[in-house]
């Protein structure tokens, strides 16, 4: 997916990574959003004392969800800022934690698409609304209440639950 040299980055010190990685590389087993566009990624990474790297910027993308209430289709626009630090694995209490993140002493290339993938995972908002006042479907009969007007009556209420309703309208 996405691989820092790290060679490179030794010898100059900074490296600008800015890449247009496929959406097809951020989908989560079929779970959550669908992108519409590949995720546009910007990265600066920074050589630091002791072998540890600093990579910061941001990635974007547009989701291609559907409201949750009235199952339109919505175009939403994600955008995250990135930081990691990469620390060698085989310094001491190196372990991944939050934003420190370890590899192995004498790597040559670094992949960062496993780090971007799982901040993606936990930022993408798994749910999106057309806007915030959208009305949804009628349980009735179904029709989108935000483009046609529905006459049906409110369903039923189950006698089952008169009496916890009774201790709500108090």
């Amino acid at each position: 997916m996405l691989h820092l040299n790290l060679n490179a980055l030794e010898r100059t010190g900074t490296l600008q990574l800015r890449a247009a990685c496929p959406a097809a590389d951020f989908v989560l087993g079929g779970r959550g959003p669908e992108l519409s566009e590949p995720v546009s990624v910007t990265l600066t990474a920074r050589s630091m004392a002791a072998g540890h790297v600093m990579v910061q910027g941001r990635m974007s993308t547009t989701l291609a969800q559907v409201c949750r209430r009235c199952l339109e289709p919505v175009a939403q626009a994600f955008a995250l800022p990135i930081r990691f630090v990469f620390v060698p694995d085989d310094e001491p209490g190196g372990e991944d934690e939050g934003e420190v993140r370890t590899f192995p002493p004498h790597l040559a290339d670094l992949d960062i698409g496993g780090p971007l993938r799982e901040e993606f995972a936990l930022a993408a908002p798994l749910y999106a609304e057309c806007r915030p006042d959208c009305r949804g479907l009628c349980p009735v009969c179904g029709s989108n209440r935000n483009t046609a007007r529905c006459d049906c009556s409110s369903p039923d209420v189950d006698a089952r639950w008169e009496k916890l309703r009774a201790l709500t309208n108090h």
